[in-house]
Parts: C-alpha cells; sequence; structure tokens
C-alpha cells in the first residue's frame, strides 16, 4: 500500500513538473524577449502580434494546469518525509523518492548546464564581435532555461541535502543521489578538459603559421566563444560536484555520510573513468607530436616551412597538455586514497586497477598502431597500392610508428610495475579479479578482431577464385585484416599463455582426508550397532566404512573383538 502511493505520488509529481518547466521557461522567454526588444528599441512596448498572444494563452495553460498538481502532490511526499519518527525515515529512505530527487537533478542539472554554455557563448560573440549585446535574440531564451532550471535545481538540491542530514539512508537510497553527482562531475571534467584543449588548439593557431591560411575577418571568434564556454561551464560544473565530495572526504567527520562517501564504489569508478579519458587524450596527442616528428625525418613534406612544421609538432603536444595535469592530478588523488586506506587490501587494489587500466589503454594504442604499420609494410612489400603517389608510406608510416611507440611504451612501463608486483606475491597479484577482468578483456577483443579479420580474408579470397574479384587487387585487399589478424593472433596467444600460467598456479582444493582406525569392543558387543551409532554421530561431509574382509587382527588382541574402518 505503501510503495503503491509512493509511487502514484512521485510520478505524478515528475509528470506534472515537466509541463511545468517548459510553461516558465517559454513565458519567461516571451516576457524577456519583449523586454529585450524593448529595451533596444526595436519594438514599441505596448501591444504583441498575435502569434505572441497565442504562445502566451498556451504557455499560461499549461502552467495553470501544472503547477496545482504538482504542488499538491509533491506537499503530499513532503509531508509524509517531515519529522523524526520512524514512518518520516521510511519516506526519506525510500527507493522511489530518491530515484525521483536524483533524476530531476539530473535533468534540471544537465538543461541548466546546457543553458549556461549557450549564454555564455552569445554573449563571447556579442561582446566581442562586431554585432552588439541588444542585438542578440538568443540571450534571452538561454537566460529564461537558466533561471527555470537553475530554480528546480537548486530547489530539489535542498530537499536531497536536508534527506541526507536528517539520518542514515539506505545504502540503495544514498546511492542514487550519489550517482548523480559523480556523472554531473565526470560530464564537467569532460567539458573542461576539452574546452581548455580548444583554447590551447586556438592559441597555436594565433601565434604559429599552419598551412591552413584563414583570411576572413574574426575567424578566432566562434572558437573563441565554443572554447571559453565550454571551459567555464565545465569548470562549474565539475568544481561544484566535485568539490561537494572532496569536501566530505576531507572533512574528518565519522557522520554515516562522510564514511560512505569514502568507501564509495562510485566515487572509485568515476576517478578510473576520468583517469581512462585523460590517458587515452594524452597519448593521442604525444602520438600525433611524434608523428610530426617522424614525418620530418623521414621526408614526407619535404617542400613544409618552418613555421607549418612547429604548429604541426606542438599543436598536438599543447592541446593534450590540458589532459596530461589531469591525468597528474588524478594518479595523485588516487595515491592518496591509497594512504588513507584502512586495509593493505585496499591500497594494494588501489595500486593495481590503476596499473592494469593504463596498461589496457595504452596496449590498445599499440595494438591499433602495430596493425596499421604492417598494413603499410604489407602493401609495400607487395606493391598493393597501384596508382598511389610516390612516397605515400612515409606519411602513414610516421602515423603507425609514433601510434605504436607511444602506446607500447605506456604499457610496458605499467607491464614491469606489473610484473614486479607479481615477483613479490604471484599468489595475491595472479588471483586478483582485476587482473583476471584485464586478461579477458584483452583475449575478447583479441579473439573477435581475429575472427573478424579472417572473415574478411577468406570473403576475399574467395571472390577472387569465384572471379567476382581481380587477382591484381588481392594484396591492397588483404593488407589491413592481414595486419589485424598478426597482431590479433600475438596479443591472443601472449594472454592465453598469461591465463593459463595464472590457473595452473593456483593452488588446487584439498581433497579428503583419510585415517584407517581400528575399532576393539569388549567381546559379546554388537559391532554392527556400534559402528551405526558412530555413524550417526558424524559431522556433515564425514563418512565411516569397513576395510574390505571387514576386520583384521591385531597381534596382543584376541580374535573377533575388532573392526578396523577408514573414516573419511
Amino acid at each position: 500500500m505503501v510503495i503503491a502511493r509512493r509511487l502514484y505520488l512521485y510520478f505524478v509529481a515528475a509528470a506534472s513538473l515537466a509541463p511545468l518547466a517548459l510553461g516558465l521557461v517559454n513565458l519567461l522567454r516571451l516576457a524577456l524577449r519583449w523586454l529585450w526588444e524593448a529595451l533596444a528599441g526595436s519594438q514599441a512596448l505596448p501591444g504583441a502580434s498575435l502569434g505572441t498572444r497565442q504562445q502566451l494563452s498556451l504557455y499560461a495553460a499549461l502552467v495553470l494546469v501544472a503547477l496545482p498538481i504538482w504542488l499538491l502532490h509533491w506537499w503530499l511526499a513532503q509531508r509524509a518525509a517531515r519529522g523524526a519518527g520512524p514512518e518520516a525515515a521510511g519516506e526519506r529512505g525510500s527507493l522511489i523518492r530518491a530515484f525521483y530527487l536524483a533524476l530531476v537533478l539530473l535533468g534540471s542539472f544537465v538543461t541548466w548546464l546546457v543553458a549556461a554554455e549557450r549564454l555564455i557563448e552569445h554573449l563571447v560573440l556579442a561582446l566581442l564581435g562586431p554585432g552588439s549585446v541588444a542585438a542578440d535574440s538568443a540571450l534571452p531564451n538561454a537566460l529564461a532555461i537558466l533561471l527555470v532550471a537553475g530554480a528546480i535545481w537548486a530547489y530539489h538540491l535542498r530537499v536531497a541535502l536536508a534527506d541526507l542530514r536528517a539520518g542514515e539512508l539506505p545504502a540503495e537510497a544514498a546511492a542514487l543521489p550519489r550517482l548523480y553527482r559523480y556523472l554531473a562531475a565526470f560530464g564537467g571534467a569532460l567539458l573542461l578538459l576539452f574546452g581548455a584543449s580548444a583554447l590551447i588548439h586556438l592559441l597555436t593557431d594565433v601565434l604559429l603559421p599552419n598551412r591552413v591560411l584563414t583570411t576572413a575577418p574574426h575567424w578566432w571568434l566562434g572558437r573563441l566563444a565554443n572554447g571559453v564556454a565550454l571551459t567555464a561551464a565545465g569548470l562549474l560544473a565539475w568544481g561544484l560536484h566535485w568539490g561537494y565530495a572532496e569536501r566530505l572526504v576531507r572533512s574528518g567527520r565519522q557522520s554515516w555520510l562522510a564514511a560512505a562517501e569514502r568507501a564509495s564504489a562510485l566515487r572509485r569508478l568515476y576517478l578510473y573513468a576520468v583517469l581512462a579519458v585523460a590517458v587515452f587524450a594524452t597519448l593521442l596527442g604525444l602520438g600525433r607530436g611524434l608523428d610530426a616528428l617522424l614525418r620530418w625525418a623521414l621526408g614526407a613534406e619535404p617542400g613544409l616551412a618552418a613555421g607549418p612544421r612547429a604548429w604541426e609538432l606542438l599543436d598536438p603536444l599543447l592541446g593534450a597538455l590540458p589532459f596530461a595535469l589531469f591525468w597528474g592530478y588524478q594518479r595523485a588523488l588516487l595515491g592518496r586514497e591509497e594512504r588513507v586506506a584502512a586495509e593493505d587490501r585496499r591500497q594494494a587494489a588501489t595500486r593495481r586497477l590503476y596499473g592494469y587500466l593504463v596498461a589496457l589503454v595504452g596496449l590498445a594504442l599499440a595494438a591499433a598502431g602495430m596493425a596499421l604499420l604492417l598494413d603499410v609494410l604489407i602493401d609495400l612489400a607487395s606493391g598493393g597500392r597501384v596508382g598511389a603517389p610516390a612516397g605515400w608510406w612515409r606519411g602513414e608510416l610516421s602515423r603507425d610508428l609514433a601510434l605504436a611507440a607511444v602506446g607500447l611504451a605506456v604499457w610496458l612501463w605499467q607491464w614491469r610495475a606489473i610484473q614486479r608486483r607479481l615477483a613479490r606475491a604471484p599468489l595475491a597479484e595472479r588471483a586478483a579479479t582485476v587482473r583476471r577482468v584485464y586478461l579477458y578483456l584483452v583475449l575478447a577483443g583479441a579473439l573477435l578482431s581475429l575472427l573478424g579479420s579472417l572473415a574478411v580474408v577468406i570473403y576475399r579470397v574467395l571472390s577472387v577464385i569465384l572471379g567476382v574479384d581481380a587477382f591484381h587487387g588481392l594484396a591492397g585487399h588483404l593488407s589491413q585484416p592481414l595486419g589485424i589478424a598478426l597482431v590479433a593472433a600475438a596479443l591472443t596467444a601472449y594472454h592465453l599463455l598469461l591465463l593459463r600460467r595464472d590457473l595452473s598456479s593456483q593452488p588446487s582444493a584439498p581433497g579428503p582426508q583419510r585415517r584407517a582406525l581400528v575399532l576393539t569392543a569388549p567381546p559379546g558387543t554388537d559391532l554392527d550397532a556400534l559402528l551405526a551409532s558412530l555413524r550417526a554421530g558424524l559431522p556433515s561431509g564425514a563418512s565411516l566404512a569397513e576395510l574390505a574382509g571387514g576386520s583384521m587382527q591385531l597381534a596382543d588382541e584376541a580374535p573377533g573383538s575388532e573392526h578396523a574402518a577408514p573414516m573419511a
């Protein structure tokens, strides 16, 4: 009965809040646009067009219908959650209420964040562009969304925090607001990193001459506005949510909320997810920089001037700088998590997960680079690219070598640390779940790649045999799948060997213990009944059985007075 009531209340509250927000946003948008145009002098204050009056009537009707419905149902829900009794605590700890709050918080914050990013972008364009702020009609639209979504978010955030502070919640109910918080922090971190990287790319384009000649006026303005908006919005989202989580962890309070935050699996998932993005983007930037260096060394672009060549080298390296700094920041955070961990097992698990995650990213890049490199080498050896311009291989060879070298270097760096841990504690390392997950992930990816590439090879060969394709083009068609197949086969063989060693090194389950006993009793004892009573008193899993032949005679005992039986 209580669950049905909660489902009804929170479902109707959510269903009525959406049209209420839509109506409020559009009413505020119309009012702000009307005021904006009036202040700009483009429209007289009195009067409104027929279309505006129709929109006013529609959105006013939405608000007039949805507002009382939401207020009534939310008042009923809040009334049940007030107080210190068990009924109020049960309402605050309800999974349905937690889901409603997390859903509204996430939806309103994402809407608010998108509006904030657009508002900042339009403000930069209007302030630095040839037009004026007053002439930009998109500003009141973004401002209306910002105000309404921000109000909804702030109110529900206050409610969620009040629920958390009122007393300990069940783990499931506390996890949903935490899930919202770390999703928002992850999205904010991505916006911040990519926005900062975009601004650095723009700076290198302005300071260093490159091969793309741009003569249009204010060519930089759109990119600057977009980069500033992404960076500012991301910093705000990440700072709000990650800052709150850090204050909880660093507070030193022994409240249930701080303890749950420190032990949260969602927190660790966020840390490693952001770390994976930072590692991947950093390695890609390093690979592109090394690619430019190798193209210069191989003479792939002999006529390129010094300015564009410096731009091609520095642009990817500087663009990867925010991701590299965030990589270092995340690694420092994980090091702090290790130091404050209460158990050595948790410290080892943190180090192990970091090592295998970075190794997996490096191995993925190295495998891709080596497969592409083999594609070029097979084409060179077989003359597969008929009609390609002279020296075509230099640019591709430098790109593939750079990708393979960066990925392989990172993988070897982490794999060496993993091997050192394996030498110190082989049983613990081989039995670790994260190592087993790493091995199975690599094996699954390698096997799928091997099967897919072999299917393409067989298809191409059969097409030539059946006369569908010409034989002289077969080498060009086979170079890429063969490269993938060779790399995938090597990865499969190596990691299968590792998995086999891990499985064979694990201690086998102990077998049943056996001991031969001799049962001695006075003459006239019913040995069968005595054995039956002994068997009845054995613990679960133990058994008592007679030896073949039924009896054995000892040298110092009278015949017929004993039974020999092994007990397992």
